[in-house]
């Protein structure tokens, strides 16, 4: 539309500042989030580095402490053609000192016999608990077996313990090296060393990039080691590396120390990302009354647009509504007078004929009776183009849901593919008080709807109902304070129509009520179903709401106050009966064939009948003769004189005159206290009526 491509392209030039001042914000800040990520870049390769160096650090100190024990002091010890000295505890004691002193991480350093008893050990006084202590299991912790001694002992290679806290008070690992004389095993030196003074020897160097990180070492998935400040292995900027040696393995993570990660985060660029801000901020300002001038405008065509959409729906509607109130009208006058015929020949003429066959007389009320109900039917349909014309005065009655419900699917059934399938279910009986006409019509476009939307190969249709809390889905307390002799329960009919059809959309989830919206193709679909299943609902006062996934099915959920079940009356015909209506009637219709068809069948029963097909006329005569018609039955739509005019002229010369109105449709109100009868109607309703009035 003309109005939508102006306002899309003032729209467009209005926001071209404000979308430079977003431009300037997105690149700005891209700029600085890209050195932002370079810097966390390098940190994470710095921290690869680190890791790399700790470990050959650590490899380093470990391999050179023992490689002194392993390829310097085994082989002085060796070094004696007396093979006795190699037990000789003096021996040990001078030569085992300046060996010890060679690392502060020593804690001790043992001779131990080849049964794995410790003999010899130094410094004496912080070991000595330890002499002719076996050492092939721990007895310090679990009592696990000595890894490192059974790894030396077997392979005659130097073995590690894992770590474990020494007797001495501190924590570390030990070292097995074996001591092979002449290819003999003569016993092993141990090595106790502290893992805290080891780290710290390579730690403590001043001048070390090490400083700046800190480090976790795992063996076999136990922590042994965390030095500097703590931290999570899942870390940003944490690496993973290994370092092995002997036979042991270990896994190190290392990450910068949190004042150098705090530098490469968000929070250290949250300055220049304020100052880009408020430069974004200024732009944005000195553009902003060009944008709220572009708003107003926009908003004025869109809400101008809005208008003229509902205006022309609501023309369309008061259209069909005159258009549909003229077609009932007509339709139910015919309606009427076909079934004033109809009993007619049923209750007066075929009495009056004698010598009937028996076989004849029951076909002839068999056709009379299918005349009547399909009469009945016809007037079903003018119900539904009654209630979206206006609203339409309802014969409110007690309605067995399920019944109701059986009926409409039956009919649903009879045109619609086969190979659909229904399944009812009812979890509890439901009684509703309502229209019967505008409960089938709920029912029946919902199903309908369910049968167009299914597979037919594959359809299926599932109906449930059972009573539920009514938390404050629906409100009943305005049909309490109408109908106060109606019991109305706390709890409500809930109505389930699921099928596993085409779906809908949210977007067509929301308009789906709307009035003319349709989601069928051109031409097979008014618009118009939904939208009177939601005002009949909404009459009854009850709720609906609708659940579609796409190509999965719908759920529409009905909920319907719910009655307590009334003892009905006996509704057998009375027109056969006994019942006389010996009265002075005045009857008042411009169709003259509905006049004579009831003029002639309350004749029949004994009524004293005046026929009227003029306003005007029935007038002049009912002020001549007022004191003697104890009746008047009158149409509304008349020409001259409007039966609600009329009404009100009885009244004024005889306020307690009986009255009741006969009218297929009317856009004019009834007034009050006035006994009314729907077009078309069967005569022993009339009947009834007029012998509840007990006019004497």
């Amino acid at each position: 539309m003309l109005i939508n491509k102006v306002v899309f392209n003032n729209k467009l030039k209005n926001n071209l500042p404000t979308a430079l001042s977003i431009l300037v914000l997105i690149s700005s800040s891209t700029l600085t989030f890209v050195e932002l990520n370079a810097s966390r870049t390098q940190l994470m390769n710095d921290s690869i580095q680190a890791n790399y160096d700790f470990a050959n650090e650590l490899d380093s100190k470990i391999n050179q402490q023992i490689n002194l024990i392993q390829n310097v002091l085994v082989k002085q010890w060796n070094s004696t053609l007396n093979a006795s000295l190699l037990y000789d505890y003096n021996r040990f004691l001078n030569i085992i000192p300046g060996f010890f002193e060679f690392s502060k991480s020593f804690l001790a350093l043992n001779w131990i016999n080849s049964s794995g008893v410790i003999k010899f050990v130094y410094p004496y006084e912080r070991n000595k608990a330890a002499i002719n202590q076996s050492i092939v299991i721990f007895k310090f912790g679990n009592n696990r077996t000595n890894e490192g001694f059974a790894y030396a002992s077997d392979n005659l290679k130097t073995g590690f313990t894992g770590l474990f806290n020494f007797i001495q008070g501190s924590r570390g690992f030990a070292a097995y090296i074996p001591i092979v004389y002449r290819g003999n095993l003569t016993g092993f030196f141990n090595v106790l060393i502290d893992l805290n003074i080891l780290l710290e020897d390579i730690l403590n160097v001043e001048t070390s990039s090490l400083n700046f990180y800190a480090f976790k070492i795992f063996d076999n998935g136990t922590l042994i080691a965390n030095t500097s400040e703590d931290f999570d292995i899942d870390d940003t900027f944490v690496y993973t590396g290994k370092i092995s040696f002997f036979n042991k393995e270990w896994v190190i993570h290392s990450r910068p120390l949190r004042e150098y990660v705090q530098k490469a985060s968000v929070l250290s660029i949250f300055p220049i990302l304020i100052a880009i801000i408020i430069l974004s901020a200024i732009t944005y300002f000195l553009t902003n009354r060009l944008k709220q001038a572009n708003r107003l405008l926009e908003k004025e065509f869109i809400e101008k647009e809005k208008y003229l959409e509902k205006m022309y729906n609501n023309r369309k509607l008061e259209a069909l509504g005159t258009l549909s109130g003229g077609i009932a009208h007509d339709f139910n006058n015919i309606i009427t007078n076909l079934m004033g015929h109809t009993q007619l020949i049923n209750e007066i003429y075929i009495p009056q004929i004698d010598n009937i066959p028996v076989e004849l007389k029951s076909l002839i009320n068999e056709s009379l009776d299918s005349i009547i109900t399909n009469l009945n039917r016809s007037k079903d349909l003018t119900g539904q183009i009654l209630s979206f014309s206006r609203q339409k005065s309802m014969n409110l009655i007690q309605i067995k849901l399920s019944a109701l419900m059986m009926e409409t699917m039956n009919m649903a059934k009879e045109t619609s593919d086969r190979r659909i399938k229904f399944i009812y279910s009812i979890e509890d009986e439901c009684f509703i008080f309502g229209n019967k006409t505008r409960v089938f019509q709920i029912f029946l476009n919902i199903i309908l709807n369910s049968v167009d939307a299914v597979n037919p190969s594959s359809g299926e249709i599932i109906i449930k109902q059972k009573l539920v809390d009514n938390s404050n889905i629906i409100n009943i307390d305005q049909l309490k304070e109408e109908y106060t002799e109606i019991e109305f329960n706390s709890k409500i009919c809930m109505i389930v129509i699921e099928d596993n059809g085409k779906g809908l959309s949210e977007e067509q989830i929301d308009k789906v009520f709307d009035p003319f919206y349709t989601t069928k193709p051109l031409g097979l679909g008014t618009g118009l179903g939904l939208g009177i299943v939601y005002k009949n609902i909404k009459d009854l006062g009850g709720n609906i709401k609708i659940n579609s996934i796409k190509e999965k099915g719908t759920k529409v959920i009905i909920y319907l106050p719910s009655i307590q079940p009334i003892i009905k009356i006996d509704n057998e015909k009375i027109i056969n009966t006994e019942y006389r209506i010996n009265m002075d009637i005045l009857i008042v219709d411009d169709e003259l064939d509905i006049l004579e068809t009831f003029g002639k069948l309350l004749k029949g029963i004994g009524g004293n009948i005046i026929l009227k097909n003029n306003s005007k006329h029935a007038w002049e005569y009912y002020k001549d003769n007022y004191d003697s018609i104890d009746l008047v039955i009158l149409d509304i739509n008349m020409p001259e004189i409007l039966g609600t005019e009329l009404i009100k002229m009885i009244r004024e010369i005889n306020e307690d005159q009986n009255i009741i109105v006969i009218s297929g449709y009317s856009e004019y109100d009834i007034p009050v206290n006035i006994d009314f009868l729907q077009k078309p109607f069967e005569f022993d309703e009339l009947v009834k009526l007029i012998l509840s009035l007990n006019i004497q």
